[in-house]
């Protein structure tokens, strides 16, 4: 079995400590045994698609510059019919909202107002600028060094260059990508194009009413109340450093729904 390298990572073992869910014990044991298993279940961890700041210690990047190797080639390698929801909202007011909901939970943001956020974006933006006039693009948005040197996570919303690794691995019709814009709002139907999507039975009204019930995870919308809206300023400063993301962004995928050109944000 493939694993991380237990000196500088940890096995996939510890992986499946994590989970919670009816026949895990199974799973293990069989991946274990066979290398296999047949059995279905989901992981919703977001951050997959772009924290990757412990690829300096995989397997296949000893040396490198910038990773050869990152996680999704390790999910691909020990289920390669996985089938991979990506959902994306415009980065700056994703920025603004991943701001909000880490103040709860993060001392340093104790407290923090929109000037705040205005400071940490001005910080973020020159770093990440002096660094592009270095190295390449990719090289900085994997540069853990920079990601922990600045406040906010700007490399989060730096789209293209992570989708690019990820189309170089699966299969584009082994991804459901959609827009955060146009699910919320309408949950319901973009939960049956998931579900269509997982080859899964449309699910009756009962179900979808459980569904719908379900609380939130990660939201700002309560600190949006109390700390209010971003600065027009720094709204503007974002949108035209992400623009050129954006824009490559919509390229990669081939449609123009990606450059949020309908959207108000």
């Amino acid at each position: 079995m493939y694993r991380y390298r237990e000196k500088n990572g940890f096995p996939f073992s510890e992986y499946m400590k994590q989970l919670t869910a009816n026949g895990l014990e199974q799973v293990e044991k069989e991946l274990q045994t066979t290398g296999s298993s047949d059995k279905i279940f989901g992981d919703f961890s977001p951050s997959y698609f772009f924290r990757n700041t412990h690829w300096p210690v995989l397997d296949g990047n000893e040396g490198c510059l910038e990773p050869r190797v990152i996680v999704t080639q390790h999910i691909r390698h020990f289920s390669r019919d996985a089938k991979v929801i990506l959902t994306f909202r415009h980065p700056t007011p994703r920025l603004y909202s991943r701001f909000l909901s880490r103040i709860p939970r993060t001392s340093i943001l104790k407290d923090n107002r929109p000037d705040d956020f205005h400071r940490y974006v001005l910080q973020g933006v020159e770093a990440f600028s002096q660094c592009f006039a270095k190295w390449s693009v990719r090289h900085c948005v994997y540069n853990t060094s920079l990601h922990q040197s600045v406040t906010l996570r700007l490399m989060e919303g730096m789209y293209p260059t992570f989708m690019a690794d990820w189309l170089r691995v699966w299969p584009r019709n082994q991804l459901h990508i959609m827009r955060y814009e146009d699910y919320a709002g309408h949950e319901g139907k973009r939960i049956m194009e998931i579900f269509e999507f997982l080859g899964l039975r449309p699910l009756n009204a009962t179900e979808m009413v459980k569904i719908s019930e379900k609380d939130v995870s990660n939201s700002g919308a309560r600190e949006y109340k109390s700390v209010g809206a971003m600065l027009p300023e720094t709204k503007a400063i974002l949108d035209k450093f992400y623009q050129p993301f954006i824009n490559q962004f919509a390229e990669i995928l081939n449609e123009k729904r990606f450059l949020w050109l309908d959207t108000k944000h």
